[in-house]
């Protein structure tokens, strides 16, 4: 009989890349801080028209909330990937910060609104900075620069 070879070999590893070494590492720090920032764009417009002023015409109370605060609470919800219920709190916290007397819809009106609603929220690549606008016209989501070049028109230097 042969004896089996109890010695164990050790996988092979692959050699990796070379990897990469930070040079400028206060640099680094404050990218690593960016990724955290947070800008959020109210206009006041958008603020007066947070509640529904209309009747609905039909039997019982009109909603309390326009489709403007819906679709703004839907887009939290998706862009920083929330329950309902995390979405309202979030967005309660917002107002309290910028000290705008508003409050967010109730996570069940969000939730049974969105069924009414024919909201678009666009995808945009996750590695280009984000920034939320919310004005008469409804909530948009920018790229970084869309907002100002469509606030100040394009720059002379770079477009």
């Amino acid at each position: 009989m042969k004896k089996k070879n109890t010695k164990k070999s050790k996988p092979k590893v692959k050699k990796s890349q070379e990897t990469y070494r930070v040079r400028n590492w206060s640099d680094y720090n404050k990218s690593l801080v960016n990724r955290g920032n947070l800008s959020v764009w109210i206009s006041e417009d958008a603020i007066k028209h947070w509640h529904n002023l209309e009747s609905s015409g039909k039997k019982g109370a009109s909603n309390t909330y326009s489709d403007l605060a819906i679709e703004a609470c839907l887009m939290v919800k998706m862009l920083f990937k929330l329950d309902y219920r995390k979405t309202q709190g979030l967005v309660n916290s917002l107002f309290s910060l910028m000290g705008i007397s508003l409050s967010s819809p109730d996570y069940t009106t969000i939730s049974r609104r969105l069924a009414k609603l024919k909201v678009k929220l666009p995808l945009k690549d996750i590695g280009e900075k984000i920034n939320l606008v919310i004005d008469l016209t409804g909530i948009k989501v920018y790229g970084e620069g869309e907002w100002k070049v469509r606030s100040h028109g394009w720059s002379k230097r770079r477009t």
